[in-house]
């Protein structure tokens, strides 16, 4: 994994996040609403963001 690393340049290291980078071999996809995470917390997107003033 090590010789992996140093020839793919992976993980990349920024800061205090580290990127992964890969491919998906699977997905199962739901029709749900989005999601919105702020501040340590999960929630709905409000209804005013898609208003068109």
């Amino acid at each position: 994994m090590k010789n992996q690393q140093k020839e793919h340049g992976l993980p990349i290291v920024a800061g205090d996040h580290t990127i992964l980078i890969g491919k998906v071999i699977d997905i199962r996809v739901e029709k749900r609403d989005p999601m919105l995470y702020h501040r340590r917390n999960f929630g709905s997107i409000p209804a005013e963001f898609y208003i068109n003033p």
